[in-house]
């Protein structure tokens, strides 16, 4: 799932304490070299950030390739770890000795490596403790509507989707206001994932801020729902759910990291589920047992809920993939289909003909698989949006042959050394689907004049005949 390249600002891995180093010190430099902003080229730039996500790349290279996590840890990071586990452990009694042997144990001449520690091990903590999370049958309530939006969307309702999309990077910025500019949305879909740990600064910086100048340069604002990703996660979700309560006002408010949406004619409804609360753990390259996640027991019941009593046609989103053909989704030793999430199939498996379309991120990629596979009549994967992927690595490369692409095949395309970055917009008053690129880059922004352009469009009805589904697992 995750690729990292060596490129500024970019590394990004499925592990939760090498996510929030990385997070640790992007905060402490930011706050010395741009007010606290994450997101600004002078840190992104920053020897103090490439040098941390240099060693998160190697420590991520070299665990892919079997060599192991533990054997490769450098000394200081290991002594870093042991710090945080006994605050972790010691309880709020330990907290202050253990600060002061941080600052004893590394050098006084560095401060800021000092503050990168003590950042390190506050968030340490709060990764160990139990993220929040709110249940339709706890902070709901027992309501099983607690989760759906009383706001609805326009019968010709246009739902701009992108994925994967946190990174704080200018063409991440850039592609957002082309989309607002070019294909005017009624609505925005967030698939998940602010790097690098999804802490409320990151949470600010690489989303909400971004956000709110691009609806300034291209008004009106827009309701912008959002899914947990992994790394929203990593640091508890704190950032995730303080931005959730800020983004939209009144009845457009999404109160939980799951959302039902509804068009005001009844014919369309938008279902968002949280995956990302399960894979708040060092991923598949970290874990040979490793599972790809399922939802909580309580939110099947809501999802099933939600899909039984809903008489028109389902859009179904979530930030993890219900299957791949580039990427493993479960470990070696986990006992399950590589590719495949078994139970988030069996959590909407029943009601599979009532869902027009699944779409999901993680990958960082653009796919239009074959129509009909595990019995589902679409699912596209839409995880491109800023995370720059070279060219020496092809997400496009089939590793399982169960699944296949839709023909004509439709990719990204690669424009100096990088593939493009993409997203959908759904026209809910046309029932089609419009997929888009638009130009990525690593550093300088390119000269030329930079433009949205269209890959295909796709029709949502009729409705696909499941009598023709194949490759049932």
């Amino acid at each position: 799932m995750e690729e990292p390249r060596a490129r500024p600002g970019i590394v990004r891995v499925p592990h939760p304490e090498l996510s929030l180093w990385q997070s640790a010190v992007t905060e402490v430099r930011a706050k010395r070299l741009a007010g606290g902003n994450v997101a600004s080229p002078r840190v992104l730039a920053d020897p103090c950030v490439l040098a941390t996500n240099r060693h998160v790349y190697e420590r991520h290279s070299a665990a892919r390739a079997g060599r192991g996590l533990e054997l490769q840890h450098r000394p200081w990071f290991a002594e870093v770890l042991e710090l945080a586990r006994r605050v972790h452990l010691g309880g709020a009694a330990d907290r202050v000795e253990a600060a002061l042997a941080a600052a004893g144990t590394f050098s006084n001449k560095d401060p800021d490596f000092v503050e990168c520690v003590l950042k390190f091990v506050e968030w340490y903590v709060l990764l160990h403790r139990a993220p929040q999370y709110r249940d339709w049958t706890k902070q709901g309530g027992g309501d099983v509507d607690f989760g759906g939006v009383r706001w609805r969307l326009p019968a010709g309702a246009r739902i701009g989707v992108i994925g994967d999309w946190g990174t704080g990077l200018p063409d991440a910025r850039e592609l957002l206001e082309r989309l607002l500019a070019e294909c005017r949305p009624t609505a925005l879909i967030h698939l998940g994932d602010v790097y690098y740990s999804g802490t409320p600064r990151e949470a600010t910086c690489n989303y909400a801020d971004i956000l709110t100048a691009a609806f300034e340069a291209v008004p009106p604002r827009i309701p912008v729902f959002n899914l947990p990703g992994n790394h929203d996660y990593y640091s508890g979700g704190h950032g995730f759910y303080q931005q959730l309560d800020a983004m939209n006002v009144g009845d457009a408010r999404q109160e939980a990291s799951y959302f039902r949406l509804r068009s005001e004619d009844d014919r369309w409804q938008l279902l968002g589920v949280d995956t990302g609360f399960n894979d708040r753990v060092p991923g598949i390259a970290f874990d040979t047992h490793y599972t790809a996640p399922s939802l909580h027991d309580s939110e099947r019941d809501w999802l099933r809920h939600k899909l039984e009593r809903f008489p028109g046609r389902t859009l179904l989103f979530s930030h993890h993939q219900l299957f791949s053909a580039h990427s493993a989704l479960n470990g070696p030793r986990s006992g399950r289909i590589a590719n495949f999430n078994t139970d988030l199939y069996r959590t909407v498996e029943p009601y599979l003909d009532r869902i027009a379309m699944w779409m999901w991120g993680h990958e960082h990629s653009l796919a239009l698989y074959q129509d009909g596979l595990k019995d589902v009549s679409r699912c596209r994967l839409v995880g491109c949006s800023a995370f720059e992927i070279g060219t020496d690595d092809d997400p496009y490369r089939v590793r399982f042959a169960d699944v296949s692409y839709r023909q004509p095949f439709v990719r990204l395309s690669k424009v100096n050394g990088l593939y493009s970055h993409g997203f959908a917009v759904i026209d809910l008053g046309e029932a089609a689907v419009d997929y888009y690129e638009f130009p990525s880059w690593s550093g300088t922004a390119p000269e030329s004049p930079r433009a949205v352009t269209q890959l295909c469009r796709e029709e949502l009805l009729p409705p696909w005949d499941l009598s023709k589904c194949r490759d049932r697992p």
